[in-house]
């Protein structure tokens, strides 16, 4: 039941989300080949801003739950991630991020694909292709059985660039740490291969003020910064 109310849904939503890119004068430049996956899968998405949830939807084109951090949200955008299907997270609790972990795996099971953004939080900084990512979508992988299927977001301006990467299988028995680098390494190359598009910059004529610029052409007001730098993930 719940399948066919999304499948419904979902191509109002993605009216919804493209209407409003437009409106905000937003354009999406899709760098390689949809993947068609035969079956549900398991979308992995770095995360840099707001709007990555709807250039991700718009870029995927078929649809996918969505695991959203607990925040404050709008009206509208309450509307839409329930009739897309959403599971809300609070990723300052562990005992809660577990059971969004148990969710997702029932929604998988059940036939539903999810989309995920690894990274947990907001990539600010201006060099780093990823931030260390959490575990859990491995561990989602080889529980569910579902392939994960690497999306990878850049934006410079108001255009917007993604690029799909290859399919990553994790089989029960796979070593976890083997999967998150195979993971890992797949979407920073896509994010390196959309770098190398643009013509390369020396420090030198780069305005000292560029990159404050970017991040407010992106919405992120220093609240959202101070909230979001808590989430990222400590390796040490």
């Amino acid at each position: 039941m719940r399948k066919i109310l999304y499948r419904v849904f979902h191509p109002i939503i993605l009216r919804i989300l493209k209407n409003l890119r437009l409106q905000q004068g937003k354009e999406l430049h899709i760098l390689n080949d949809r993947p068609l996956p035969g079956k549900n899968v398991i979308w992995a998405v770095n995360h840099s801003c707001r709007d990555d949830f709807i250039m991700s939807n718009e870029a995927m084109v078929t649809h996918a739950c969505v695991l959203v951090g607990k925040q404050k949200l709008g009206i509208v955008e309450k509307i839409v991630f329930f009739l897309n299907g959403v599971v809300y997270v609070d990723r300052a609790s562990i005992t809660d991020r577990q059971k969004s972990s148990k969710k997702m795996l029932l929604l998988l099971k059940q036939g539903l694909s999810m989309c995920l953004y690894p990274e947990a939080t907001w990539n600010l900084t201006p060099s780093k292709p990823m931030l260390p990512m959490y575990w859990g979508i491995i561990d989602l992988a080889k529980q569910s059985g579902c392939p994960i299927l690497p999306l990878i977001l850049e934006y410079r301006g108001n255009d917007c660039y993604a690029k799909f990467g290859h399919a990553i299988y994790c089989k029960p028995d796979d070593d976890k740490l083997t999967k998150y680098e195979e993971l890992e390494a797949e979407m920073a190359t896509l994010k390196w291969e959309i770098w190398e598009l643009f013509p390369i910059e020396n420090r030198r004529d780069i305005e000292m003020d560029e990159w404050e610029r970017e991040v407010k052409r992106r919405g992120v007001t220093q609240e959202d910064y101070d909230r979001e730098k808590n989430f990222i993930r400590k390796t040490k």
